[in-house]
């Protein structure tokens, strides 16, 4: 069986993207599961955080995002672009505005049939590369128009 690892499942990959790539990394939604993580890794680096909530990004320091649809990113292209953020109905259409613009795009909650699921299914065939993560649950989708990430076989099984 998979274990449960909650808010930290993504943490292997997100850490594994930002270590294959340069350039800035955008992360759209904050937490402690990557934004330590994310600031440690990008000392070097630019790194762009923003937050719907008002908890989070006042616990963190970024700016606050009133809607996503209003909001713009700062580059034109990223290294790695991470999508945790609420409302979680808007992962997809956040992924798709910014579709070609990052090496690799990784998003958490992949689960699908589950409550926390966002409906990537509906996305994934518009990107050239699709990986899920299934080692951990929830499990972590990455996208890529450039390349493929490169999970393993193994990494990519669901065990019940």
């Amino acid at each position: 069986m998979n274990p449960d690892f909650g808010y930290h499942s993504h943490y292997p990959v997100l850490a594994a993207a930002v270590a294959r790539t340069t350039g800035p990394v955008l992360e759209l939604g904050c937490g402690w599961g990557s934004t330590p993580m994310l600031r440690a890794m990008c000392k070097d680096r630019p790194l762009e955080s923003y937050d719907t909530d008002k908890h989070w990004a006042g616990l963190f320091g970024v700016p606050i995002v009133e809607k996503w649809s209003k909001w713009e990113p700062v580059h034109s292209k990223y290294g790695v672009v991470f999508i945790d953020c609420a409302p979680g109905e808007e992962r997809k259409f956040l992924a798709l505005r910014l579709k070609g613009r990052a090496k690799f795009m990784v998003l958490h909650d992949h689960e699908a049939g589950s409550a926390a699921a966002y409906y990537y299914e509906d996305i994934i065939p518009q990107f050239k590369y699709a990986e899920v993560y299934r080692l951990l649950r929830p499990h972590t989708l990455i996208l890529s128009d450039d390349e493929p990430f490169g999970l393993t076989t193994k990494e990519q099984e669901f065990v019940a």
